[in-house]
C-alpha cells in the first residue's frame, strides 16, 4: 500500500523526547487538527536543516503509511519561530499551558481556523511580552 501524502501549515505544540532515530511532536493545522508527527534526527555531519522545535508555525509535506495515525515529516519549513517564550519561565510556563489545552482536546472541524488563529496571536503575544 503506498504511503499517504499530506501538505499542511501547521503549530507545534508538544515536544517528546526523541529516540534513537527520531523526534516524536504533537501539532495542530487549521485543515487537519491534531497530527502526531515523527521527524528523523539528522546526523551530526548532514547539513540538513534544523529540527522543528516547540511553538514553531511551519510548512510541512508529510507521508503517513498507517492511514494517517502518525506522519512522517518529510519536508518542514518553519514559518515563524518564537526562541523570545524561553526568557521567561512564566511565559514560557503559560504558553506551554496554551498548547498542552489545545493538544489534549479535540477541536471541531469548525472551530480549527480559529484556534489557529488564537495559537498565531496569543504566540506572537507571549513572545513580545504582552
Amino acid at each position: 500500500m503506498p504511503a499517504q501524502p499530506l501538505a499542511t501549515e501547521a503549530f507545534i505544540l508538544l515536544k517528546r523526547p526523541p529516540t534513537d532515530s527520531f523526534q516524536a511532536y504533537t501539532a495542530f493545522s487549521a485543515e487537519h487538527g491534531a497530527l502526531q508527527l515523527q521527524q528523523r534526527i539528522p546526523k551530526k555531519s548532514s547539513g540538513a536543516a534544523s529540527p522543528l522545535d516547540l511553538f514553531d508555525e511551519a510548512s510541512l509535506h508529510l507521508e503517513s503509511s498507517n492511514q494517517g495515525r502518525t506522519w512522517f515529516v518529510k519536508e518542514a519549513q518553519v514559518i515563524a519561530r518564537h526562541p523570545e517564550l524561553g526568557r521567561s519561565y512564566e511565559t514560557l510556563r503559560l504558553a506551554c499551558a496554551l498548547t498542552t489545552l489545545v493538544a489534549r482536546n479535540p477541536v471541531h472541524e469548525e472551530s480549527r481556523a480559529s484556534v489557529a488563529e488564537l495559537l498565531r496571536a496569543a504566540l506572537v503575544a507571549f513572545a513580545s511580552g504582552g
